[in-house]
């Protein structure tokens, strides 16, 4: 991890880093996290670091045990679908916002990565079609001008991510599905509303259903 620079409070910044470690795959589900280790890597002292677990803990990313220690959180499968239940309600609701603001940068966000993906899709890039799929839902949230729905959904994103690292979840390079992806930004660039409310809510019951016929394959194990 990199040492850090007086920007944020240094326990926001802790949190920060301890996040992106986790989602990228660093930190394992269900480790355990030292607080002396982390403290001593970034340059700073237990305080923070201390800050940034209570913070991370109510985000849900850390979970503390009694007597045991804190650990970074693990899912079953049951957990893995109120993920998506969750995150498919929070897209929805970014979607209907970011639609309705004539200030939005979302099509031209979404023919972006829709373009990346199909580069990636055509050399079968999993992992970095999987990043770039992740990337064209949270656009959906960030787009929406709304900071809280955003705050909100990005520990639930970053939990799906350290998913995805460890290939619990993955997204599907099928022609089908990944046509979905580029028929919901045509609709978008020609702003048709319901059109493209149609075809999101379509392809967010499709991507739960697959990650649910993956965990029932017994791809998870854990708790959370």
């Amino acid at each position: 991890m990199k040492r850090l620079i007086a920007r944020k409070s240094l326990s926001e910044q802790v949190a920060e880093m301890v996040s992106e470690e986790i989602a990228c795959g660093r930190f394992s589900l269900g480790q355990m996290l030292s607080e002396t280790m982390i403290a001593q890597e970034l340059g700073v002292s237990r305080t923070p670091v201390r800050e940034a677990f209570s913070h991370l803990e109510f985000r849900g990313l850390l979970i503390t045990k009694p007597q045991s220690g804190t650990y970074v959180f693990d899912a079953n499968e049951a957990a893995i679908k109120d993920l998506f239940e969750v995150s498919s309600c929070m897209e929805m609701q970014g979607l209907q916002s970011a639609l309705q603001n004539d200030e939005s940068a979302l099509p031209k966000l979404v023919s972006e990565i829709s373009e990346q993906m199909t580069d990636a899709f055509i050399v079968k890039d999993q992992d970095r079609y999987s990043a770039l799929d992740r990337q064209f839902h949270r656009v959906f949230v960030a787009s929406s001008g709304n900071k809280l729905l955003t705050s909100l959904y990005d520990p639930v994103s970053f939990k799906i991510q350290a998913l995805a690292h460890v290939g619990i979840v993955r997204e599907p390079l099928d022609k089908k599905y990944h046509e979905e992806h580029l028929n919901i930004a045509i609709e978008i660039a020609r702003k048709g509303m319901d059109a493209t409310r149609l075809l999101f809510s379509h392809h967010l019951d499709e991507a739960k259903a697959f990650q649910q016929l993956r965990t029932v394959s017994g791809s998870c194990s854990g708790t959370i």
